[in-house]
């Protein structure tokens, strides 16, 4: 995670009180990375082909609403940053909440999206159920899920799990620079789920591999081996042991049957997580990031 890769951030709001914590988690960011940050309200349509008079009147309301709504946006946008002495772009739209975000992400180039993981009123459905799931793999950028529990935006314990999965390189290089910038100490929960010798080995070299790295780069950390057959839960109930801030993690490293790069372990850590959780989508071509020397993790 790079300066210059977060120069928008963007946060979904209802204007509900896990949105609000979102946004302070979002505003402790922007300041800690010169990012402006998007506001952004989508208001729910809906449509129907029905010939009857009266209906018409229907489209001069959702308008009022929606007028409604941007100045509230609008307002609230203005006094966040006059108070935070950050930008803040808002943008309000109507229309099916699943993709608006994303779509919207993609267009500005955002860096980062923070999210409420359990929102109000129409924010309900988006942050349930398989839509939960389809923000965070579709994004374009690194995902920070939080929930109302969260309030505190301190990131100083990070907890980063590895397995035996396909290589993540990412993850590991997102870590570093977000635990540099907060002098934060990340916590390896090195997985071990059925593993026969040869796998062991491996994942011990990659978890060294990684270590060799957080020492090069001047990152306090401390590693917990941790055995069992859900790895979710086993990375869940160790980052409530350290008493963590964040969980990095990948999403997964190949699509599931529903096209989307979110697999079991990601959806339940991002589902059932009181932490807040940076979830990452895997690069096209992971292989061109670069991560230590020979072997590279």
């Amino acid at each position: 995670m790079k300066n210059e890769d977060i120069k928008i951030i963007v946060v979904p709001t209802d204007f509900s009180e896990t949105a609000d914590v979102a946004i302070n988690h979002a505003v402790k960011l922007a300041k800690l990375y010169g990012s402006e940050i998007h506001l952004v309200h989508v208001l729910e349509a809906y449509t129907a082909n029905v010939n009857i008079p009266e209906f018409k009147e229907v489209d001069a309301v959702i308008v009022n609403l929606f007028e409604k709504v941007e100045q509230k946006l609008r307002a609230f946008g203005d006094k966040l940053g006059r108070e935070n002495n950050i930008k803040v772009v808002v943008h309000a739209a109507t229309g099916s909440i699943k993709g608006k975000v994303v779509n919207y992400a993609k267009k500005v180039g955002a860096g980062l999206i923070v999210t409420g993981t359990h929102g109000a009123s129409g924010f309900r459905e988006f942050f349930m159920g398989s839509n939960s799931y389809r923000i965070v793999s579709e994004a374009p950028c690194p995902v920070i899920s939080v929930n109302s529990h969260q309030a505190e935006p301190e990131y100083k314990k990070i907890v980063l799990p590895i397995d035996s999965s396909p290589p993540s390189r990412q993850k590991v290089v997102y870590a570093v620079d977000l635990a540099k910038r907060m002098g934060a100490t990340i916590y390896l929960a090195e997985l071990v789920s059925n593993l026969d010798p040869n796998d062991k080995a491996k994942l011990n070299q990659k978890v060294k591999q990684v270590q060799e790295y957080l020492t090069k780069h001047g990152v306090e950390h401390i590693t917990k081996e941790i055995k069992g057959t859900n790895l979710a839960l086993l990375t869940l109930n160790f980052a409530t042991a350290v008493d963590a801030d964040l969980i990095v993690m990948m999403t997964e490293q190949e699509p599931n049957v529903s096209g989307l790069f979110m697999g079991p372990f990601a959806q339940q850590v991002v589902n059932h997580s009181n932490i807040p959780v940076m979830s990452i989508r895997p690069e096209e071509h992971p292989e061109n990031v670069h991560f230590s020397g020979s072997g590279g993790y």
